[in-house]
């Protein structure tokens, strides 16, 4: 009697392990994923440019290699700083501590420019928050 009922568990157990593992595989045991993929298009650059009248210069930073360059910028207050894209891969120009929020690019790509309009002077650091290691500095003096 024992005998019987410990091989009735067994047999359910093995039962349910092989409905399990049907399941888990796919009814077909087919090597094909289950959901299907696809390539997404790389997205087109984007042109992001302050509509505040620039009063002076535009100072262009180039994000290459992982680097902004120059890395530190001066500008006048009323000049405007852009950020152009020329590596391949996505990027962000984010500000740091409570001066640098006015600096928040959303993630662009390659082909892409970002510009804003300065006007209080003070030194405003900078990174790329995809790529902490690219690290730059605003310094806006007065006109």
């Amino acid at each position: 009697m024992l005998w019987r009922m410990m091989r009735r568990r067994i047999t359910g157990s093995i039962v349910t392990a092989a409905a399990l593992m049907t399941v888990v595989t796919g009814c077909g045991g087919s090597n094909e994923p289950a959901v299907p993929t696809m390539t997404l298009p790389k997205p087109s650059p984007t042109k992001i440019i302050s509509n505040e009248k620039v009063d002076g210069d535009v100072h262009i930073v180039h994000l290459r290699g992982d680097k902004f360059s120059p890395q530190t910028v001066t500008i006048k207050s009323g000049e405007a700083v852009k950020w152009v894209f020329d590596d391949e891969g996505a990027h962000t120009v984010t500000g740091l501590r409570d001066k640098g929020m006015i600096i928040n690019s959303p993630v662009l790509q390659k082909g892409s420019e970002y510009q804003l309009v300065f006007h209080t002077p003070e030194e405003i650091d900078y990174i790329c928050a995809i790529h902490p290691e690219a690290k730059g500095k605003v310094i806006i003096q007065p006109k």
